[in-house]
């Protein structure tokens, strides 16, 4: 497995590999939505967006979430929904052991 460094090299050198670098990314999002989008809705919520995206040397997994009801989100939906998502991604390993932040999150937040 490369290690970041070598992934920001390839990816800054190489069109090719920066292609492949974002079907990895598109993988990891799909793996996500699908194992997500269940626990969210059950929730009572909509999973509406997921991005991963590596910022300052550190990757981010950010799922955006909006009620069903539209009702704007708060931190305490944000919160109630990372508990619920996290042993989960911790058993799905969508990034095949790559370390990464997670966040909650939705356009609007209050």
């Amino acid at each position: 497995m490369p290690n970041r460094k070598s992934c920001v090299n390839i990816n800054q050198t190489n069109g090719l590999a920066k292609s492949i670098f974002q079907v990895l990314e598109e993988i990891v999002i799909d793996k996500v939505k699908k194992a997500c989008a269940p626990i969210v809705e059950g929730l009572g919520y909509e999973l509406a967006n997921v991005t991963y995206a590596q910022e300052y040397g550190i990757w981010e997994l950010t799922l955006f979430i909006k009620t069903k009801s539209g009702e704007p989100i708060t931190h305490k939906d944000c919160e109630r929904v990372t508990h619920a998502v996290d042993d989960l991604l911790e058993e799905l390993d969508p990034t095949n052991g790559q370390s990464y932040s997670l966040s909650v999150s939705s356009v609007g937040i209050k």
